[in-house]
């Protein structure tokens, strides 16, 4: 009798235990597909707001008008081209520009050929590749290239240059002839001092007088300022008078005729040099600055 008695209380007691343990396991399951669930929102939440952005950020990069925009070497009279591009005056004006180096020749051919819209280089490349069938044509002028005579510390006066080497672009070059007109001017003849042909921009005929193989060059000074090339300058192209054209902006004619809103757009972006002071040397140092 007594365990017929206890066995249903054992058996309820179990029951109880089980049923409790049941519920405990669902509780649990609930709790964790509410986690579960809760992180699946957060995740879609942030899908969606990362997509929103992609879109946004999307739509604002193709709202701007793509250009890539060469010039011909590193000096200080790109620092309008510099300026307009780091300080947002592109943007401003609705284009993605890529402002990069392309040196000489390669520069118009680049701009030839399509991969650039713009270059900023000697007028002279273009015109020899315009005679010989291309396209090209120039928007506007840089401001003057401050060419000098510049020569060995050494060299103190025109006649210690007689009979030494001067480092010239390629002959054609706008370099070239300011070279000669220098000369000319100082009173050298031709015979007096021997011309050594190096091409590839200002920064070769630098590197030529830097190794000592040539005693002038004729061209800027803050190549050597920058690289703290001992120097000395015998005579100033402007001090004398000599007419010397800047770089130019440059495209084709089909880019040109195609994309007038555009090219109109891209000379407005350095009509900000305005506020450079560009024929001052003094805005000038502090437009490198920037």
């Amino acid at each position: 009798m007594i365990c017929l008695v206890l066995r249903p209380r054992y058996t309820n007691t179990i029951s109880c235990l089980t049923r409790s343990t049941r519920a405990d396991h669902r509780n649990a399951s609930a709790q964790q597909r509410k986690k579960k669930e809760r992180m699946l929102s957060a995740i879609i939440f942030s899908l969606i707001v990362f997509s929103t952005a992609s879109q946004v950020f999307s739509a604002e990069i193709q709202k701007l008008d793509r250009i890539r925009i060469g010039y011909s070497s590193i000096s200080s009279s790109r620092i309008a081209l510099w300026v307009t591009s780091d300080m947002g005056f592109f943007k401003k004006q609705g284009l993605a520009a890529e402002v990069i180096v392309t040196p000489g020749i390669q520069g118009t051919q680049a701009l030839i050929a399509g991969e650039l819209q713009f270059y900023l280089g000697g007028v002279d490349s273009a015109a020899l590749a315009a005679s010989r069938g291309s396209d090209l044509v120039a928007l506007a002028t840089a401001e003057p290239i401050e060419y000098k005579l510049i020569v060995q510390p050494g060299i103190k006066t025109v006649k210690d240059l007689k009979g030494k080497k001067a480092v010239v672009d390629r002959v054609g070059g706008t370099s070239y002839y300011v070279s000669l007109q220098i000369l000319e001017k100082v009173g050298l003849k031709p015979g007096d001092i021997d011309l050594v042909q190096v091409g590839g921009g200002g920064n070769q005929r630098v590197a030529a007088f830097k190794s000592g193989v040539v005693s002038a060059v004729v061209t800027a000074t803050d190549r050597f300022e920058q690289l703290k090339i001992p120097y000395h300058v015998l005579a100033d192209a402007m001090e004398m008078d000599i007419k010397v054209m800047g770089n130019s902006y440059l495209t084709t004619r089909s880019f040109r005729d195609q994309n007038k809103d555009v090219v109109l757009r891209t000379y407005e972006g350095p009509g900000a040099r305005e506020t450079l002071g560009q024929g001052s040397k003094k805005s000038r140092t502090g437009s490198q600055n920037l």
